[in-house]
Parts: structure tokens; sequence; C-alpha cells
């Protein structure tokens, strides 16, 4: 007893130097185990997915497919405000792509609103218009999204192979905006011709039977399954012109140097 009594005494400084050194550790090795690490956030971005397709030909279905890749585009300029619609058509790892008449875009030179419903609106800007036809195209900055509301939206599917079998006679759908609404106005419509020509207004069109209302120029046009196969650009009483699926993608080629891809899927 006297000898580990001796011992503690002589080295007392030693022995309470590494138990002053010991506890934080101890504690700090507790706390670990007790206490859960916090999780890191994940800052990348948020890509938007392709739009669905009915498996068969369906078009009362394939029209709720397409409402999400539908927006408005409200441009400015003097006092006046125009209205079109437009779709989603591509992405950027930080922006949406979105495809519309080239004629809407005249008037964007002071003020260019995309909106996705009847709440939910982001400033946009002009990517640039195409040359060759009536099409531009628009970019809107994810960022200015919430990032659950830009998880539900979606961008429009090319498909090559039921492209290639359309058909005098086929029956197609445009869904667009209304005065005053998003994605409110379906109208069906039969294909007459695939490649119509008008002065002035462009060669190799669609031209299909049935009219459509004001503000629907820069609608998607699409197949019985809800696959994008051209563009709304003019209508009149009783038809309607589109600019075909491969015009816009050459048109998106002219102005960004991109291209969509129209394989399957």
């Amino acid at each position: 007893m006297n000898a580990a009594f001796g011992f503690v005494k002589k080295y007392k400084v030693f022995i309470l130097g590494i138990l002053i050194w010991l506890v934080p550790v101890l504690v700090g090795t507790l706390m670990y185990l007790w206490y859960e690490p916090a999780q890191t956030q994940d800052t990348s971005e948020i890509s938007v997915s392709v739009q669905e397709t009915s498996y068969m030909e369906n078009p009362e279905k394939a029209k709720d497919y397409v409402k999400p890749v539908t927006v408005c585009l409200t441009a400015s300029a003097q006092d006046e405000i125009w209205r079109g619609s437009a779709v989603i058509w591509d992405q950027t790892q930080e922006e949406l792509i979105i495809a519309t008449s080239a004629h809407l875009l005249e008037y964007a030179n002071e003020q260019l609103t995309v909106s996705f419903d009847a709440d939910t609106a982001a400033e946009a800007a002009v990517v640039g218009v195409s040359d060759n036809h009536d099409v531009g195209f628009v970019s809107c900055k994810k960022e200015l999204l919430d990032d659950a509301f830009l998880e539900q939206l979606r961008y429009v599917r090319l498909h090559q192979r039921t492209f290639d079998t359309l058909l005098s006679g086929d029956e197609c759908f445009t869904v667009g905006c209304s005065i005053e609404g998003v994605a409110d106005v379906m109208q069906t419509l039969t294909l007459v011709q695939l490649s119509y020509s008008e002065d002035e207004i462009g060669e190799n069109l669609f031209l299909l039977e049935g009219a459509c209302e004001a503000g629907m120029s820069g609608s998607g046009l699409y197949d019985g399954y809800g696959n994008f196969i051209g563009m709304l650009i003019a209508s009149d009483e009783t038809d309607t012109l589109a600019l075909t699926m491969e015009q816009v993608n050459e048109a998106y080629r002219e102005v960004t140097g991109n291209v969509r891809s129209t394989e399957d899927y």
C-alpha cells in the first residue's frame, strides 16, 4: 500500500497530465457513438425526366402525360402583352429549354415570363429563333423553381419509329393554353397532308383538319401515344398548320448547336 502511494505521489504530475488528455478523448468518443453525425446535403442539380407515353394508342390517357410538358409564355413590350403556348423541349444542367413559335418571341423585347401552372411562374430569356422555321427557344433557370415542383415537370418525348409511321387520316391531338390558363385547352385534329406548303408560312408542314383557339401557336402536336410529332404555328376556321418534329429539331440545332435524340427510349 505504501509503495503504491509512493508511486502515485512521485509521478502525480505525469499521471495528472495523462488524465487531462484522456478525458476529452473518451468524452468525444462517447458523443460520436451516441449521436448520429449530420448528413451532408445533396446540392446536385435536379434533372427533369422525359415525359411518359402510353404503351398502346390511347389519346385520352396520353393527354394527361402531355400536361406536365405544356407551359404558357407571356411576352410584353411597350405596355402590350402577348400570350402563347410552348413546350418544355430539353434541359441543361442549370436550365430548362422551352420551344415555342418564333412570332411570339418577336414581342419579347422587354420581359418574358413562363407560367408552369396557375400559381407558378418564372422569368425567362430568349435563346434564339430559327431563320428557316417559325420556332424559337427560351431558357428558364432551374434555380428559380422549387425543387419539389421541378421534379414534377417533364420534357417532350420524341420517337422516330412511330413518327415514321404517320399517315394521312391519323388522329392527333394538341394541348395548349387559353388566354387565361395553362394546359387547359385540348383539341383533336386529323392529319390531312404530311408535306404541305404555303407561301410565307413554310414547306413540308403538317396540314391538319380542325381549328385551334387563339394563343395555341407553339402548342405541341402529339400522336395517340403522346409522343411529340410537331408544333402548331397557324390556324384558321377549319384547318391548322404545324411544323414537324424533325423541323423543330433542325431549328434546335440551328439555334443552339444541340439536337435531341429521336431514337426509341
